[in-house]
């Protein structure tokens, strides 16, 4: 199942195995043992203890369908992770991607689009999620990866990969007995499972030698044999790849050489196309060949090398200590390379990294709206913050994003002492001209405490936008006054912006016929919108006695959609 457009693919397939791994009987019985009758296997070792590899060789022994997400530093959105999450589980359901964006979009909580995944595994499936450190600080995507551990079946096997504790409540899992856990020790190289990997990568080295210096740490196995056995010594307490391994396997490098391989630590997949655009030329066919021909830590396969993890960081460090201004144009090339791969919300992160900061401008408007509707509103506000307020100022099109973020995050102060700066500054006024969709929203913040001549003063006039249209009706229905202009009832047969909103102000003018046809257009504009506009439809009923058919809908509507949206709105409603 291909990875829908926009995600970056190698995100959610499983890493491969390469014909130098060798297979680990003991490691795979003992996993087998801990995931025997569990739904949560914990693996939890320190980078380069071969975790991955171990948990990709059980994945591939275990029957049934399984997928595979690894999570990176940029996973820091619930909507990002939500979105990736679908993304990998597509390898088992097929329609998965489609139907969550479809609900995200719509305005479905990422968590429970999370849990919706998790309630559509199958039996006897298999979920990896690797490098959960990335996202230990990320509390809402760890509300999210919880909803889908919560929702997903007893019969489905859910393997959390991390290089520290994690910081996933499993408390009450770990009590029911449904947690196993692979404890680092077993994940050590015995002297006999050093020797088979030795000899599979044909690689030098006695294995009582390598054990001792390596302490059977996978990684430490394969650099120290790599250093040739030169000069043994105790490893840094801290990061002995750093310290102690890393170095020598680049400092073998020929000069001109080594520095190509530190800038193509940027690159996730390094393959021929990647290299040369980081260059600012065309492929580079010759210097991915001599690469690879250096059997650098890592794996060659199809879509080309992956560095190990542990060796990219230390490539980036090293560039970041030695070369740091050559780090930040090496971003900024990487993010035109993402763009033009398709990728524009990396693009904007790489940019911003290294120091575009009028490309990041220029590009923000476009990729802001793929986060916005997936609702990571956070990460498009904490560009708007790094852009800073001249460049917002000047671009309607960045202060509509800013504007909309904090008002679908429910940041009411902060959006109301925004709009009081723009009024005051005259940005307003001209806003009304040059963009009105944004000056109509930044009217729409007002709605919140009532001030509904506010709101008149700052519309623009109901032939501006659909949205302007709609804001100046609701804010005439709050002040009791004639709307500017009345609707065509086949009008009322699609969706509007504002919809549920625009519901309650004909429900309120007493116009129950035009609520039940706002109901009935909402059907086709998604499942979370469709289930909004019953709260007013079912208002119209208990409005006029039918009561019976008023419980009848209420207890229809989705209830994982009354559970997270207008909660209030349905509380009134029973």
């Amino acid at each position: 199942m291909p990875t829908p457009r926009g995600l970056i693919q190698s995100k959610t397939l499983m890493p491969p195995v390469g014909d130098e791994t060798i297979a680990r009987p003991r490691v795979l019985e003992a996993m087998a043992a801990a995931v025997a009758g569990r739904r949560i296997l914990t693996v939890v070792a320190p980078a380069g203890s071969g975790k991955t590899t171990a948990v990709a060789q059980l994945v591939r022994a275990r029957p049934g369908a399984h997928a595979w997400l690894s999570l990176w530093e940029s996973d820091d959105g619930p909507g990002r992770f939500t979105s990736y999450l679908a993304a990998a589980v597509g390898a088992i359901d097929p329609d998965a991607a489609a139907r969550i964006r479809h609900f995200l979009e719509d305005g479905l909580a990422p968590g429970d689009c999370a849990a919706l995944l998790g309630e559509s595994l199958p039996a006897g499936a298999t979920v990896v999620l690797d490098d959960l450190h990335h996202i230990e600080a990320r509390a809402p995507v760890l509300r999210a990866l919880r909803a889908f551990i919560d929702a997903a079946g007893d019969d489905a096997l859910i393997v959390l990969v991390s290089r520290r504790s994690l910081r996933i409540q499993l408390d009450r899992d770990l009590l029911a007995g449904r947690v196993g856990t692979l404890p680092e020790e077993v994940l050590a190289f015995r002297p006999d499972e050093i020797a088979a990997l030795l000899d599979a990568r044909a690689l030098g080295g006695r294995a009582a030698e390598v054990a001792a210096s390596s302490g059977g740490w996978a990684a430490g196995i394969v650099f120290e044999a790599l250093r040739g056995g030169a000069g043994a010594g105790d490893p840094a307490a801290e990061d002995p790849f750093f310290s102690y391994l890393g170095s020598e396997v680049l400092d073998g490098l020929p000069p001109g050489l080594r520095e190509r391989v530190l800038g193509s630590a940027l690159l996730d997949v390094v393959d021929a196309r990647r290299l040369g655009s980081l260059a600012g030329e065309g492929p580079a066919d010759a210097l991915f060949a001599e690469i690879c021909r250096q059997h650098l830590p890592g794996t060659l396969g199809e879509d080309g090398l992956r560095y190990h993890p542990r060796f990219r960081e230390f490539l980036l460090s090293v560039l970041a200590r030695e070369r740091p201004g050559e780090l930040r144009e090496l971003r900024a090339r990487y993010g035109r390379a993402l763009l033009a791969d398709g990728h524009p919300e990396e693009a904007v992160d790489a940019l911003l990294a290294g120091g575009a900061r009028a490309e990041a401008e220029e590009l923000l408007p476009t990729a802001a709206p793929l986060l916005m509707r997936r609702g990571d509103w956070d990460k498009a506000l904490a560009w708007c913050a790094e852009l800073g307020e001249e460049a917002l100022a000047r671009s309607p099109a960045l202060r509509g994003v800013q504007v909309r973020c904090l008002l679908m995050s429910r940041r009411q102060d902060d959006v109301e002492d925004l709009v009081r700066r723009m009024r005051a500054s005259g940005e307003l006024d001209r806003l009304v001209t040059e963009a009105p969709d944004v000056a109509a929203w930044a009217a729409w913040s007002l709605h919140v405490g009532g001030d509904w001549e506010g709101m008149l003063d700052l519309t623009p006039p109901p032939t501006a936008t659909r949205r302007a249209r709609v804001i100046r009706f609701i804010a005439g229905t709050g002040l009791g006054e004639d709307p500017p202009r009345g609707w065509e009832p086949d009008e009322l047969d699609r969706p509007w912006p504002l919809h549920v909103a625009l519901q309650s102000a004909f429900y309120y003018r007493g116009d129950f016929a035009a609520v039940e046809r706002l109901a009935w257009a909402a059907a086709g504009r998604g499942p979370v919108t469709a289930t909004l506009a019953e709260i007013y439809r079912i208002a119209v009923l208990r409005a006029r006695g039918d009561l019976a058919d008023a419980r009848a809908a209420l207890e229809s509507a989705t209830p994982r959609v009354r559970a997270s949206r207008f909660i209030e709105f349905w509380q009134q409603v029973e």
